[in-house]
């Protein structure tokens, strides 16, 4: 039997297309999982740091009775500067809450003062 539009190695064109096919589709998925992965793994990062501005911000409070109204005020090294590039930390004028905001997204996460951790409900739900 004779194959219609057939190649060298015997494969049909629609067999060639069939695998092309179906390997995008896997592809897209996984790239889909690894950017998932990567936003929740800076979402875990962010927490990490909004801790230690909190207890920064518990520390500064205890030596001049006041909060501070920005996070460049206090007594923190800047070990985490590669966050800057993702997010962008707020102090509310109460002292707390302090909030990441996700630059380019309206995701965010907030610590308070009794270390209660919230976000918006986006993928970072839950990695805390």
């Amino acid at each position: 039997m004779k194959r219609f539009l057939s190649n060298a190695r015997g494969f049909t064109m629609l067999e060639i297309m069939t695998a092309i096919v179906i390997i995008s589709i896997l592809s897209v998925l996984a790239i889909m999982q690894y950017t998932k992965a990567i936003e929740r793994q800076h979402g875990r990062n962010a927490i990490t740091y909004l801790k230690t501005i909190r207890s920064a911000q518990i520390r500064y409070y205890m030596e001049s009775d006041k909060y501070a109204s920005y996070v460049e005020e206090l007594d923190i090294e800047e070990a985490m500067v590669e966050l800057k590039q993702y997010f962008t930390f707020e102090i509310d004028p109460a002292g707390f809450p302090i909030t990441a905001k996700r630059i380019g997204s309206s995701a965010w996460i907030k610590i308070y003062q009794d270390n209660r951790i919230e976000t918006d409900g986006t993928i970072y739900e839950g990695i805390y």
